[in-house]
């Protein structure tokens, strides 16, 4: 009796401490990949992602069409941490919310035409963008 509460009390415990080190690790996340985010967003060309949305959309040209590539890449980073389970449900509803806005912005869509291709190896994101089109 007394051998089963100790085994009960360790699993228990067991439980505690992987549920607590699950959602540090979910924190640690979100907090890099913020930061992460924020320093894309930086090496957008001037006013243009403020600019993503409107009916004249920012000029193409080489330094938008990189910075838009980078964010694609920052959205396939997180979707791949969900698809893995590396990231908490949480985490992910705050992030795609996001995601979902600036991908289906006419400013992105426009740029994914030219920027599909470097998608294709990764055919589970490359599948979510399309899907993404093909409900908007």
């Amino acid at each position: 009796r007394v051998l089963f509460r100790s085994i009960v009390i360790s699993l228990f415990a067991l439980w505690i401490s992987f549920k607590a080190n699950r959602n540090n690790v979910g924190v640690q996340a979100f907090i890099a990949y913020t930061q992460k985010y924020h320093n894309t967003i930086e090496q957008f060309p001037e006013n243009s992602w403020f600019e993503r949305f409107d009916k004249n959309l920012p000029t193409q040209d080489r330094e938008l069409k990189l910075a838009i590539l980078k964010y694609i890449h920052l959205c396939n980073e997180e979707y791949y941490l969900k698809m893995r389970h590396l990231i908490t449900n949480d985490v992910w509803s705050v992030w795609e919310k996001e995601i979902r806005i600036n991908l289906t912005s006419p400013l992105i869509k426009r740029e994914w035409k030219d920027l599909s291709i470097y998608f294709e190896g990764y055919p589970e994101f490359y599948a979510y963008v399309i899907d993404l089109y093909s409900n908007r």
